[in-house]
């Protein structure tokens, strides 16, 4: 009997989130046997790396719940997760342009950017209790990171009330928008085999990400139905998480790990390539039937 396409694709999903595990891992191991020269340099590594290993653990932890929606849920569903892949693009592209900063660089963004969210938090929270525990959190924090500020002069407030968003771009450690991150040649450079394999326009690339914004803020027009131009988001969700997957394992491989995982990276793209065909052969099959039978999804 025939294997059902789309079980083959979870199952390569799966394969991906087991190689994403193994990168966490790996990433969390960098620097155990490496000796700094002073504080400053030790608190530099340990925030860079962990820094890493979380943007690597949230994109697998949402790849993780996706793929188990896609076990269970019921196709009319898929709709309200496609809002989802907005963050694996977000996490990709924030993780894409950190690695492709000197360290100095690196260890500023990973320090400023943790201290600013306690700022910008406090900033629009309520309560009382809340507030001090974000200061305290603050506080504490800038107090273990101290060295590294003062070793690289770095303008950071001390006070968490002085921690602006204009503060943080003026002093060059804010993110660049989405969007401008993937038009940067090291996103060329970053992802080779998977454009290899899915053949994306680099420059066009960015409006997939730009796309989702008229399910993200529930436009009203994105629920008109186009009989002749249905979207199964189903499908598409699977293909955007293999594709951003892939991305994100690419990067690991080449700015963080030295190509550690490159077999087990290698092993899947042949896997997929064998099964590919059928998944995109019922796709299509699947359209046809849909715009026939003229569903309600």
């Amino acid at each position: 009997m025939e294997n059902n396409p789309v079980l083959e694709q979870i199952e390569l999903i799966d394969k991906l989130i087991a190689i994403g595990r193994l990168q966490e891992k790996d990433v969390e191991n960098i620097g155990h046997s490496i000796a700094l020269p002073d504080e400053a340099e030790n608190i530099k590594l340990w925030a860079i790396i962990n820094t890493k290993k979380i943007y690597i653990g949230n994109f697998f932890n949402l790849a993780e719940f996706l793929k188990q929606k896609l076990k269970n849920e019921s196709d009319k569903n898929f709709k309200f997760y496609l809002p989802l892949l907005r963050t694996f693009f977000d996490l990709y592209a924030e993780l894409l342009y950190l690695c492709n900063e000197n360290g100095n660089k690196q260890g500023g963004i990973c320090v400023a950017q943790s201290l600013f969210i306690l700022a910008n938090r406090k900033r629009y929270s309520w309560g009382n209790q809340s507030n001090i525990q974000l200061v305290e959190l603050y506080n504490n924090y800038f107090n273990y990171c101290k060295s590294f500020i003062d070793k690289y002069s770095l303008d950071i407030p001390q006070n968490i009330d002085d921690f602006s968003g204009k503060k943080l771009e003026k002093l060059g450690l804010n993110f660049p928008n989405t969007e401008e991150i993937y038009k940067q040649q090291y996103f060329k450079d970053c992802c080779v085999e998977t454009q290899k394999l899915f053949k994306f326009e680099y420059d066009e690339f960015y409006y997939n990400y730009r796309w989702l914004s008229d399910y993200v803020h529930g436009e009203i027009y994105s629920t008109l139905k186009i009989e002749a131009k249905r979207i199964n988001e189903k499908f598409w969700i699977i293909v955007k998480i293999i594709i951003l997957s892939l991305l994100i394992i690419e990067l690991v491989n080449k700015k963080i790990l030295d190509n550690a995982q490159e077999q087990e990276f290698k092993n899947w793209i042949k896997d997929f390539q064998s099964k590919s065909k059928n998944f995109i052969k019922y796709w299509k099959n699947k359209k046809t039937y849909d715009s026939n039978q003229n569903p309600t999804i």
